[in-house]
């Protein structure tokens, strides 16, 4: 079954802490991302040996209306790997953003200096995006559960 999967990310600290929403048909889930270490050296710096371990790697809040939901293995998993294609889409695009920057400012010898009065969003810049993607039917089965109540048609 195909559904859509919207989400917005925004990065609060470069490479270590990310934010957002992800909206699943109905369900729509606030997310807060928390990495053990800087994102291009997770692999290095914290081998993973259990579930219990990844679950430090990798510190994922999830709430639905206002309320944290307790996620099994299964469910961690499946929010997880979203997040961190949106979370990775994200790092990689303000990476891609300081590299222009930088080359800017090498061909006209001037580099802009932040000067503290941008918005909080224009620091930080929400990334909105949304694809199709396909789910087995245990999957919707798991997102139509009252927890998550996405509301899923089959």
């Amino acid at each position: 079954m195909k559904i859509e999967i919207g989400w917005i990310i925004r990065e609060i600290e470069e490479a270590r802490h990310y934010a957002g929403q992800i909206s699943i048909t109905a369900g729509i889930f606030e997310f807060d991302l928390q990495l053990a270490g800087p994102l291009s050296q997770l692999s290095k710096r914290h081998p993973i040996t259990d579930f219990d371990g990844e679950r430090l790697v990798y510190q994922l809040s999830l709430k639905k209306d206002g309320q944290e939901i307790n996620l099994s293995g299964e469910e961690f998993y499946f929010f997880l790997s979203f997040i961190m294609e949106f979370t990775l889409g994200c790092y990689l695009k303000g990476l891609c953003d300081r590299v222009e920057k930088l080359f800017h400012g090498k061909i006209t010898g001037f580099i802009p200096q932040d000067n503290g009065q941008e918005s909080d969003s224009a620091q930080h810049g929400d990334d909105t995006q949304s694809d199709i993607y396909e789910i087995t039917p245990a999957l919707c089965a798991m997102l139509n559960d009252p927890k998550f109540d996405c509301k899923i048609v089959a």
